[in-house]
Order: C-alpha cells, then structure tokens, then sequence
C-alpha cells in the first residue's frame, strides 16, 4: 500500500533535485558572463519583428528570473528602446509576471522549510518577515517597492512560505508600478536626453529611491532595536 508513495515521493525528489542543478547551472553560466548583460547587448539580441522581439524580452526576464544577478531595470529600458511606450509598459508588466512565477513556484514546491533556509542565508528577510500580518497583498506591495531584499529572493521566500499567488502577481506589479512606467519613459528618451519627460522621468525615479532607501534603512534599524 506504501509503494506509490514511496515512487511519488522519489519523483518529486528527483524533480527538486533536477531543477536545483539546472538552476545552479544557469546562475553559474550567467556569473561567469554577467558583463554580457549590457543595455546594448540586450538590444543587439533582439530582431525586427516587433512580435519576436517582444518573445527575446520574455525570454530575457525569465533568465533573469533564474540569475538573481541579471539587473530587471536594464529590461524596462530596454522595452522603451524597442516598442512605444504603452506597449513597452504591457511588455514590462508580463515580464514582471515572468519574473515572479519561476521563482515563486520553484520555491513554492520546496515547502516551508526551504523559506527557513532563505531565512538563514539572507538575513535581511527578517527585516521584512515581522511585516507580514495576515495580508498577503500589503505585504507583496511593501516588498516590492521597499528593495530591501532583491527581487527574485522575494519571490522565492513568498512561494516558500505559501503566500496566495494572485495577490503576489499584483502585490509585485504594483510595488514595481514606478519602475515598469518610468524606465520605458527613459529609455524612449536615452536619445534625446535633454527631453522634459527625460528629466521628469529620472527625477521622479530619483526621488522615489531615496524615498525607498530611508524606509528601508528605518525598517533595518527596527529590526536591530527588536
């Protein structure tokens, strides 16, 4: 009666074990050619066709979903580069829904124990793990534009400690709203730097950091004091 068990339990591991390797595989592979992750490079692999283009910068924010090393800003600028600006904001948007499942999901088939391993390889979770009371969208949204822990250990201690998915996709593509409308703004104007939107864009990003870093400094402060 316990044998199908057993053989379910042997899959699943198998399958851990595999997406493990190959996870390691990638972020070894991207360490070793993280100067290749350019703004140019990015565009330079990107063909004509708008619709294949638009398929390249999918397939670019799930590397950089894997890599933890590969910078999502340059593919929201590199989206504005590409496309008009309500398109290139479509795209970003998509692309940070393809960000947070590969990680959301991998870590969310690890279980609870895997958000404790996060926990102890990256102390800064704790910071942030007093935060969550109950609202799993609050939450999703705080992580997100507070950057206090990058973006893909986010996504992985979020589907580890079993957080509802729906309200992680939203939570995250509201935390990044400013990003996902104000580097495609930038970058559709990296040609013309002098431009009112240019500069509206950049100081407003400008601002909104600053805004983020201090929060994220009083939150680290209040996790020391406790």
């Amino acid at each position: 009666m316990e044998r199908p068990v057993l053989k379910q339990t042997s899959k699943v591991r198998a399958l851990r074990i595999a997406a493990i390797l190959l996870w390691c595989a990638v972020l070894v592979w991207a360490i070793l050619n993280r100067s290749r992750f350019t703004l140019d490079a990015i565009l330079s692999y990107t063909p004509e066709s708008p619709l294949l283009a638009a398929v390249i910068m999918m397939g670019f924010f799930a590397l950089k979903s894997l890599t933890v090393v590969f910078y999502s800003g340059l593919l929201y600028v590199a989206d504005g580069l590409l496309f008009p600006l309500p398109i290139a904001i479509l795209l970003n948007i998509l692309g940070t829904v393809v960000m947070v499942l590969i990680p959301y999901c991998t870590a969310h088939s690890f279980g609870s124990e895997y958000a404790a391993s996060l926990l102890k390889k990256h102390p800064k979770l704790k910071a942030v793990e007093a935060l969550r009371r109950g609202n799993d969208l609050a939450f999703a949204v705080l992580l997100r534009s507070v950057n206090i822990v990058n973006f893909d250990i986010g996504s992985m201690y979020m589907g580890a400690v079993g957080l509802r998915l729906p309200l992680v996709l939203l939570g995250s593509a509201l935390g990044k709203a400013a990003d996902i409308v104000l580097y495609p703004i930038i970058g559709e104007n990296l040609g013309n730097p002098r431009s009112s939107a240019f500069w509206a864009a950049l100081s407003l990003d400008l601002l909104l950091s600053v805004i983020t870093v201090w929060i994220a400094v009083q939150m680290k402060k209040r996790n020391t004091i406790s």
